[in-house]
């Protein structure tokens, strides 16, 4: 069996990214196309707010949605 602990990172980034992905693509499903960035804005200062109460040493998921921003960034520049 995993220890969260030890994948606490990983498991945090996959559920802002998922949680982000579900919010964009479910608003523009039911037509509610400003809902969607919205509820991205909303997940992530939430989980920054419960998540800044727990201190887990190496648990620094802004490293990982840094990694993800320059790249989608760096490819959108190249369009």
């Amino acid at each position: 069996m995993v220890c969260i602990q030890e994948n606490v990172t990983s498991y945090r980034f996959v559920l802002l990214m998922a949680g982000g992905i579900f919010a964009i693509f479910g608003s523009r499903s039911v037509h509610l196309n400003g809902a969607g960035p919205l509820g991205v804005l909303t997940i992530a200062f939430v989980a920054a707010l419960g998540w800044r109460k727990e201190i887990i040493p190496g648990s620094e998921v802004h490293f990982s949605m840094d990694t993800v921003f320059l790249i989608v960034e760096l490819s959108a520049h190249k369009s």
